[in-house]
């Protein structure tokens, strides 16, 4: 259990660090006038934070860095509830005053406006598409046994994907198929539609088609297909301009993870509801282990629909980046559940 002596002190390395990138002396807290103790006093706190695992000494200055356990507990108990800045809320509301035609131009611009008041990466998992409902099935030949199948939800995406057939379908049971699904599935949610094709659909194609065997495992095969997430990056090069990763190795090891867009995509999906702080080596993912990862969940209707993410050196701005990053969420949580209840966005 800290102290309230060391917790303020702890308090102000950490914050002291994040701002400056510099390993923290007692002497230059003194000199500042930033905390109402001695020096000797200071000295001998810092050496109990650094014992219990707050704190640790660099290689290359007698000045000492929070470690992973001192931010993991700044995270939880010392992060401020401030009111986020008037001026980054002018700048999240005007992003939700345009009419947005495109569901992709505003979790893009979700991204930027993200990346440009934090100094972050920001990253930004586009709604779950198994929400939306379908709004139209077409099925277009483009051979014998090739099929083009173009799935429309109704928020305006757009899935089409190439099938080879298993056996040659005439255009009469093809205009068959299409217009059984549209009659019988559009405005359904998508993650139905799986269950309901053997249940009320199959029979009707085996009464009205002469290839239900070919017709049946096509169309296991589109709707099985899931529409993937938006995964949006913006703000990629904020990384390389953080002095942890001045180094030509730790700059090739940045590339490189940004390029991993799969295991950044699992690595956002998978998060809990709400606001959540990952740490260093909390992160499961050794490309990330000077990295901390904060994650925050929109939801459509009250059900979760993607992710926001600000990934940032472990000596990132907790406090500013939390309220951002929770502002934008909420803001973006309302937005898309009055557009999608008035159909009004693509």
């Amino acid at each position: 259990m800290l102290s309230e002596r060391q917790l303020l002190i702890l308090k102000t390395i950490v914050r002291n660090y994040i701002g400056t990138a510099k390993p923290i002396g007692s002497s230059s807290l003194v000199k500042e006038g930033q905390l109402p103790f001695s020096s000797a006093t200071i000295r001998n706190e810092m050496g109990i934070l650094e014992q219990q695992g707050f704190i640790e000494k660099t290689h290359s200055s007698s000045g000492r860095v929070p470690s992973e356990q001192g931010y993991r507990y700044y995270v939880d108990f010392l992060v401020g509830k401030m009111a986020i800045h008037p001026t980054d809320m002018q700048v999240i509301q005007q992003l939700f005053t345009h009419d947005y035609v495109e569901m992709e131009e505003l979790i893009r611009k979700s991204a930027t406006i993200l990346a440009d008041l934090t100094n972050y990466t920001a990253i930004v998992l586009g709604p779950n598409l198994q929400l939306n409902r379908l709004a139209s099935f077409q099925l277009i030949p483009i051979g014998e046994r090739q099929v083009v199948a173009i799935l429309v939800t109704t928020s305006g995406h757009v899935e089409n994907h190439r099938f080879t057939l298993e056996a040659a379908v005439s255009p009469t049971d093809i205009e068959r198929v299409v217009n059984i699904l549209n009659d019988k599935l559009v405005n359904l949610p998508l993650s139905d539609i799986k269950m309901r094709l053997p249940r009320e659909v199959n029979q009707l194609l085996k009464q009205q088609t002469n290839e239900f065997d070919a017709i049946q495992q096509l169309l296991q095969n589109v709707f099985h297909q899931t529409p993937q997430e938006k995964i949006v990056f913006s703000g990629q090069s904020h990384i390389l301009n953080q002095p942890e990763f001045s180094q030509t190795a730790q700059i090739r090891d940045v590339i490189k993870l940004l390029e991993q867009r799969d295991d950044v995509f699992e690595l956002v999906n998978d998060v809990p509801e709400g606001i959540n702080v990952m740490i260093g080596e909390e992160i499961s993912n050794d490309l990330f282990k000077d990295f901390s990862l904060i994650t925050s969940t929109y939801k459509v209707d009250n059900q979760k629909a993607g992710v926001i993410a600000l990934l940032g050196p472990t000596r990132m701005s907790y406090d500013h980046s939390i309220q951002v990053i929770d502002e934008v969420s909420k803001d973006l949580s309302r937005f898309l559940t009055t557009r999608y209840d008035e159909g009004n966005i693509n």
